[in-house]
C-alpha cells in the first residue's frame, strides 16, 4: 500500500512515524511518502527518512498518491480538499468535540479511522502513552505551583519526607489512564488523595488496588475512592488543594462538567488542572486556554491549567510510542495491497472507523452529538 505521512500543524512537534519504523514498513513492501520537514520539530531530519526508504513529495502529490494518510492533529482545510473517498485517513480526531470537522468529513465523503477509538480487550493502546504522560505532568505542574513562594501560605507540602507539614489534598476526577497515573504519582509524593469515579466496578477495583495501597503505606499518604455524584464533587472540590479533571470515557466527552461555580468554591491559591481539554466540554473555564508560553492563569484566585494536546510538550516520547503501534498495525496482513481489504481483516481497525460513505459510524460520537449512527458492518460487507 501507499502510505503518506503529513506534517503536523504549527507548534505541534509530534510526527506519526519515526525513521526507524519507516524501514520496517518499506521492508514489508509498503511505499512511504513524507512531506518536507515532517519530523524536524521532533528531531528527525528528512535525510533520516530518506535513508530508511521514504520518498519526499510536495503535499498535493503525497496526498493524491496515498491509500492511507497519517496525521495526528486535525486536518487542515486545504488537506481535506485533496482527499478522495477511496483513501483512509488515520488521525486523532476527537470528533465529539469537533462537530464542524465532522460535517466537513461527511460532506466530502472522507473515510476516517480515529486512533482514539482503536481498542482491544477494553484497552485503548494509542491513548495510554498520551494519558499517562498527562497524569504525571498534571501532578508535576501542581508541585511546582504549590512550591512557589507566593503559595507558601497554604502550609502544604508534596514531600513525603516533610512529615511536620500537612500533606496536600489532591482530588482526581475519573479513574482514566491519566487519572490513575495522577493518583499513583500523588500518592508516591505523600499526598492525601481522593479519587472520584462513577462506575461501581471501577470503584471496587481502585479501592482494592494493591499498587495504590502499597504506595499509600510506604509514603504515609492516605487514599480513598468515592462515588462521583454532584453532591460529593461539590463537597470534595472545596477541600482540594489540587483538583485534577481527567477524561472519563476513552475517545468521548467526560461524564461530569466542572462549572465555574464549583471552581469558585476552591480556596485561594488552590490549583485546578484540567487534563480533559482534548475532548472538550469538561469544564466551563475551557475558554481560558493555556499554551506553551503561558501554562497557567488565575481565575477567582484559583490557579488554572487548561491545555489541549499536552503531548505536544513531549514529542519524542509520544511520537515513538504511536509510531511503533501504527507500524505494527500497518505491517499486519501487509500482503493486502488494497486499503479497504486490509481494514476488513483487522476487527480493531474496522471498529475504529468514524466516517464512511457519508455516514457517521461511531456510536459514541453519534450519541453525544445527537446524530444518526450507522454501524460500519452494515456498510462494509
Amino acid at each position: 500500500m501507499k502510505i503518506t505521512i503529513l506534517k503536523e500543524n504549527k507548534n505541534d512537534s509530534r510526527v506519526f512515524v519515526i525513521p526507524a519504523d519507516i524501514k520496517r514498513l518499506v521492508q514489508h513492501k509498503h511505499d512511504v511518502y513524507i512531506v518536507k520537514d515532517v519530523g524536524k520539530l521532533a528531531g528527525y531530519s528528512d535525510q533520516a527518512y530518506i535513508e530508511n526508504g521514504a520518498k519526499i513529495l510536495p503535499v498535493n502529490r503525497a496526498i493524491i498518491q496515498a491509500d492511507i494518510i497519517l496525521k495526528i492533529a486535525t486536518l487542515k482545510t486545504r488537506e481535506l480538499r485533496l482527499i478522495k473517498p477511496h483513501q483512509f485517513v488515520i488521525s486523532l480526531f476527537n470528533l465529539a468535540n469537533q462537530p464542524k470537522l465532522l460535517k466537513q468529513l461527511l460532506q466530502r465523503n472522507i473515510t476516517t479511522i480515529g486512533i482514539e477509538a482503536i481498542h482491544h480487550n477494553q484497552q485503548y493502546p494509542f491513548l495510554i502513552p498520551n494519558e499517562e504522560i498527562k497524569g504525571r505532568f498534571g501532578v508535576n505542574l501542581a508541585i511546582y505551583h504549590l512550591a512557589k513562594l507566593d503559595n507558601t501560605h497554604l502550609g502544604k507540602s508534596f514531600s513525603p519526607i516533610t512529615h511536620n507539614l500537612d500533606s496536600a489534598k489532591v482530588v482526581v476526577l475519573n479513574a482514566s489512564y491519566a487519572g490513575y497515573e495522577a493518583v499513583r504519582y500523588a500518592l508516591a509524593l505523600g499526598c492525601s488523595v481522593t479519587l472520584l469515579e462513577n462506575d461501581e466496578g471501577t470503584i471496587k477495583q481502585m479501592t482494592n488496588n494493591p499498587t495504590l495501597a502499597t504506595l499509600a503505606s510506604i509514603y504515609h499518604s492516605t487514599f480513598d475512592v468515592l462515588k462521583a455524584t454532584f453532591v460529593e464533587l461539590e463537597k470534595q472540590i472545596t477541600k482540594a488543594d489540587v483538583f485534577i479533571n481527567t477524561n472519563g470515557i476513552p475517545g468521548s466527552l467526560t461524564a461530569i462538567r466542572i462549572t465555574e461555580k464549583m471552581i469558585s468554591t476552591m480556596h485561594k491559591g488552590a490549583i485546578y488542572v484540567n487534563l480533559a481539554a482534548d475532548q472538550g466540554l469538561a469544564s466551563e473555564t475551557e475558554h481560558k486556554i493555556s499554551n506553551i508560553n503561558k501554562l497557567t492563569h488565575i481565575f477567582n484566585d484559583v490557579i488554572h491549567f487548561n491545555m489541549p494536546n499536552i503531548s505536544t510538550l513531549f514529542p519524542v516520547s509520544i511520537s515513538t510510542s504511536i509510531s511503533h503501534m501504527i507500524s505494527d498495525i500497518l505491517i499486519s496482513n501487509s500482503q493486502q495491497t488494497n486499503a479497504l481489504a486490509w481494514i476488513k481483516t483487522n476487527k480493531d481497525l474496522l471498529n475504529a472507523v468514524l466516517t464512511y460513505q457519508q455516514s457517521l459510524t461511531n456510536q459514541t460520537v453519534a450519541e453525544f452529538l445527537h446524530l444518526k449512527y450507522v454501524p460500519i458492518t452494515s456498510l462494509i460487507k
